[in-house]
């Protein structure tokens, strides 16, 4: 039986993070996920992730937001890899819709640099994205994106030269223990005084044996696609920026190409951040990727909107993928301690939205297990806002 100070299971986006901020901190880590850094069978897939700060989920999540960013810098450097790509976002939809009127809010509580247009100004600048006339434009620069599966490696690398150790493994069970926990992993037992779980799409099946009164957690699949362009206009070196639309049938988004890319060159992702597919997970269970998927409804959502909106695209996908959404009942994350089990910390239910907090995160998660708290405001996003109703449990 292996002794450790912490061990993190599931060492995707948020656990990679934290694996690296423990170590830093000195502690003797384990980080346990089922595949290697990078994989394509969870949520921290797919090459790329939109970063932002006007966030129109929330105002309360931009500090953490601002935390991430120089979180992020910090990586980049420490690498010697360049992680964020700065190449602005363009948010659109109706003036009252959640989308732009959630951004302009977040933008104005926090002193936050955003630029309105209208959708004529927005296609003589990105005349690759065709807004319609009734909606309303705003435009971040500071926002772009990030590099998914080369962020997650490198908080791992990170996390490996400040000491800690991973491993390839199935966690089936999690057991809390007088002064601490074990955790079996393929048969084996390992034991920590703390132990941070970020297990994505299975934290529910992971969780819900020690906490029957977990707040309802749900897995969305969703598909993904790149598709030929025609022209070079949807490439970074052109100027197209990252983008959202909130549009009459769904939310839809998607990303630039790195450098001038010409027809025949990749493609260019897009996705529906709307929708999706209700899947179910099991420790023990076949994974969601491996069982049969039927993407042609999803794919022709996808392509109804590059139809009437994105002229220089055509319909031949190059590449396609599926991620997935934990989501919670309110769609904000839950991020604590297990009630009565100060040693195991836990983050889920980041509802398609979290990676870009990865890297504070990991911070907030390495707090919680060393000193019982963060000065990172995290308290809105406990599991208390749901006691007393029955809206966010199972």
């Amino acid at each position: 039986m292996s002794q450790f100070d912490v061990i993190v299971v599931g060492t995707g986006a948020m656990g990679s993070a934290a694996a690296m901020q423990l170590a830093r901190r000195g502690r003797k880590v384990l980080g346990i996920d089922r595949y290697a850094a990078g994989h394509a069978h969870g949520s921290s897939h797919g090459e790329t992730r939109i970063i932002r700060q006007a966030y129109f989920e929330h105002p309360s999540y931009v500090p953490l937001l601002l935390r991430a960013y120089e979180l992020w810098r910090e990586l980049e450097q420490h690498v010697g890899e360049q992680l964020f790509y700065q190449v602005g976002l363009l948010q659109a939809g109706p003036a009252d819709g959640f989308v732009v009127k959630g951004v302009l809010q977040s933008a104005r509580e926090h002193q936050l640099l955003v630029e309105r247009l209208s959708p004529s100004q927005s296609r003589q600048r990105f005349p690759g994205l065709v807004i319609d006339p009734s909606m309303a434009c705003v435009l971040e620069p500071a926002a772009g994106f990030l590099l998914v599966e080369r962020c997650v490696r490198a908080h791992q690398r990170a996390a490996e030269d400040a000491g800690a150790v991973f491993a390839i493994g199935q966690v089936t069970r999690i057991e809390p223990t007088s002064d601490g926990a074990r955790v079996w992993v393929d048969g084996e037992v390992h034991e920590a005084a703390k132990v941070v779980i970020t297990a994505g799409s299975w934290a529910d099946s992971l969780l819900s044996p020690i906490w029957p009164t977990l707040p309802k957690l749900s897995v969305l699949r969703k598909y993904v696609c790149w598709l030929q362009a025609k022209s070079d206009l949807y490439s970074a070196a052109s100027g197209m920026p990252t983008w959202l639309v909130e549009a009459p049938e769904g939310v839809f988004y998607g990303f630039p190409q790195l450098g001038k890319a010409t027809p025949g060159e990749g493609g260019v992702k897009v996705a529906e951040h709307s929708g999706g597919e209700l899947v179910e997970t099991s420790v023990a269970g076949p994974l969601p990727a491996s069982t049969p998927v039927d993407s042609r409804q999803s794919r022709e959502r996808i392509l109804g909107f590059v139809r009437r909106s994105m002229p220089d695209l055509t319909e031949e996908v190059v590449a396609e993928s599926h991620c997935y959404y934990t989501m919670s009942a309110d769609e904000h994350f839950l991020v604590g301690m297990l009630p009565g089990y100060s040693q195991l910390i836990y983050a889920a239910g980041f509802s398609g939205h979290g990676f870009k907090f990865a890297s504070v995160m990991g911070e907030v998660l390495s707090d919680l297990a060393l000193d019982g708290g963060s000065q990172q405001p995290t308290g809105w996003l406990s599991h208390d806002r749901f006691a007393g109703s029955s809206s966010g449990h199972r």
